[in-house]
């Protein structure tokens, strides 16, 4: 993975690190939103946390589109990289409870579908979210928060089969 870019936090908050920004009722305006907030996210320094950045990482959990309901997986996988991205940034603390990774983890698994994808934006999120997730060891969180050890499972069988 290519080393990230030097980013200097803007002095006012953009816009996306607001609660509010994650609500919008349209696809487009939360896609672009996302995508945003992801764009801003991967090229900050580790060194760059705040606590507007731990303030995201809650907003995000809250986000309607993580619902069971909602079947799109562009804006899924954009939140899953944004997850990734911030857990990047507070390595080697992840700013997530046991039971908030509970729920991110399942969802990283989920999104790993994207990789047989080939050519479209899907494929290319989903290879870069395997790629953060490798590159700040994400997944020794697994046996953390699955002592059976199913989640690493299901995420062998997602890549094999892809």
């Amino acid at each position: 993975m290519p080393k990230t870019k030097a980013s200097k936090a803007p002095k006012k908050d953009p816009e996306f690190f607001k609660l509010e920004a994650l609500k919008k009722n349209s696809k487009t305006e939360l896609q672009k939103t996302l995508n945003d907030l992801h764009e801003y996210l991967k090229v900050i320094e580790t060194n760059s946390k705040s606590e507007n950045l731990a303030e995201v990482a809650l907003n995000l959990l809250s986000c309607p589109a993580l619902s069971s309901h909602n079947k799109d997986r562009e804006l899924k996988v954009l939140i899953a990289c944004c997850f990734a991205d911030i857990i990047r940034l507070f390595t080697p603390e992840a700013p997530y409870t046991e039971d908030q990774l509970k729920k991110i983890i399942p969802l990283f698994i989920r999104e790993f579908h994207g990789i047989s994808e080939w050519g479209s934006s899907l494929n290319l999120k989903t290879k870069y979210l395997l790629s953060r997730l490798v590159e700040v060891k994400a997944f020794s969180l697994l046996p953390l928060i699955d002592h059976n050890l199913s989640h690493v499972t299901d995420t062998f069988q997602v890549i094999f089969s892809s």
